[in-house]
């Protein structure tokens, strides 16, 4: 289900989908494969809100693998 984003126009689904330990080396971090699949998975279920940040796991949680 998604809900408007204040007066912005925009739709956000209800869910957000956190990616800080995405691309994070240790033990708790997400290799790109399963995030990958993560992030899949979460758009197939209807979200569009994902929080991330260019601190997250030295920034590799907002980098783009082609």
């Amino acid at each position: 289900m998604h809900k408007p984003l204040g007066n912005s126009g925009l739709l956000a689904s209800e869910l957000c989908l956190g990616t800080m330990v995405f691309g994070e080396s240790s033990s708790r971090g997400t290799d790109p494969k399963t995030s990958e699949a993560i992030i899949h998975r979460y758009l197939d279920a209807g979200g569009n809100h994902i929080d991330t940040a260019n601190v997250y796991a030295d920034g590799r949680s907002a980098e783009s693998n082609p």
